[in-house]
């Protein structure tokens, strides 16, 4: 089976500072906690013309929520996309436009990882809540071409594999009972042994979240944006990949991955329902994720990196140049990115569906059949005894 390349411009950064982290022993500075919006912030008109909408927050003061900004997303938070760039340099050109400012931030040390949401109550208006979305776990994967002494390599392996990374969106409800989702997504980095809390990460690690990028809310419409009517949000991770499956591969090289995150047709604000949709090898390949449980404190890993180095320094005791070897990611369905196109082009037979959204609203119809008519034929068969962190080589069905 051919091993996928998925969400790996994240991975990779974590990794490069884990490794800074742990063979150098010199980041002990205490980083700068970004403001993150929390600044105060005017009301809108709308908000301001009903006396009784109030702050979610302001009714639940014991929840404050550190990376939950108090402020409703408005449409001048958002870029917009009225086309999928699934083309590496519009993909490039989009990534650099949406800035670092976009990017993914990391939760402060100590704050809960998972919190309930916050009831979505009438006549209220405000933040909901952080959303676990999927996490990311990685593991050195030694070969023979490393030049790190055994003893750095045990060290990384094991750091590795007592940590991982959580991303999560931030949540909102709007004066007309919407579900807002933020632009900009958050990033929880905790020990598996203790998940209830945030932990601190090595400075590096933060800076390395800026290649998770927010390009833009997907809008194909010429009306004008209404955030709560934005159904799908467009992410990129630019990263560092080598196909090792690829014999004539000159080696890695810089690349970007998508990932979507999708509102649901039956999501609301009292019950969000959000699916994650990702390419890998370049674009190549179409994953939805499969779902986690958002509010358990052992949330599964979705995604499962292997990370080597291309290059050391310090008589090989500093790694540099880390590079995404493979991916294992459990997903409920996997097709190449070509059908997807063709599927909405309606080249394939299919009704064509030009619009993005909807055709996600397909797709994820189409895995849940899948998933039923699995479910139905193994009632008889005996229960699975894999766990959802051990299935690394589970099988990715298409539609």
């Amino acid at each position: 089976m051919k091993r996928n390349f998925i969400l790996p411009a994240l991975t990779i950064g974590l990794l490069g500072t884990t490794a800074f982290m742990v063979v150098d022993h010199q980041s002990e500075t205490q980083r700068e906690q970004p403001a993150d919006g929390t600044q105060p912030t005017g009301q809108t008109s709308r908000d301001a013309s009903s006396a009784r909408t109030q702050s979610l927050l302001a009714k639940h003061s014991a929840m404050l929520m550190t990376g939950v900004s108090t402020r409703l997303p408005v449409a001048s938070d958002f870029r917009l996309i009225s086309e999928i760039p699934w083309q590496r340099g519009i993909v490039a050109q989009a990534f650099r436009a949406a800035g670092p400012e976009m990017s993914a931030r990391i939760i402060e040390p100590g704050m809960p990882v998972i919190q309930p949401l916050l009831p979505a109550e009438p006549s209220t208006v405000g933040p909901l809540g952080r959303r676990s979305l999927f996490s990311i776990h990685l593991k050195y994967a030694n070969d023979n071409a490393t030049t790190l002494p055994a003893v750095t390599q045990g060290i990384i392996q094991d750091y590795l594999g007592a940590h991982r990374l959580t991303i999560q969106a931030v949540l909102y409800r709007n004066p007309d009972d919407q579900l807002l989702v933020a632009p900009q997504l958050r990033a929880a980095f905790v020990r598996i042994d203790s998940p209830e809390l945030t932990t601190k990460p090595e400075s590096m690690i933060e800076k390395s979240i800026t290649e998770l990028r927010t390009l833009g809310a997907y809008w194909p419409s010429t009306a004008p944006f209404a955030p709560g009517e934005m159904r799908t949000l467009v992410l990129a991770f630019r990263y560092t990949r080598e196909d090792l499956q690829n014999q004539s591969s000159s080696g890695p090289s810089l690349d970007f991955e998508l990932i979507f995150l999708h509102l649901l047709k039956d999501s609301a604000s009292s019950e969000p329902q959000i699916a994650v949709f990702a390419t890998s090898d370049g674009r190549e390949q179409f994953h939805l994720l499969a779902p986690n449980d958002a509010e358990a404190i052992d949330q599964f890993t979705a995604i499962n990196a292997d990370i080597n180095f291309s290059d050391s320094a310090i008589l090989g005791m500093y790694p540099k140049s880390p590079v995404v070897t493979g991916v294992h990611h459990l997903s409920l369905l996997s097709i190449p990115t070509d059908l997807v196109l063709a599927q909405m082009e309606g080249i394939t037979g299919a009704e064509s569906n030009s619009d993005f959204s909807s055709y996600l609203d397909t797709l994820f119809e189409q895995s849940k059949q899948v998933t039923n008519q699995a479910s139905d034929s193994n009632e008889t068969q005996p229960a699975a005894q894999e766990t959802p962190q051990s299935s690394e080589k589970a099988e990715t069905v298409a539609p």
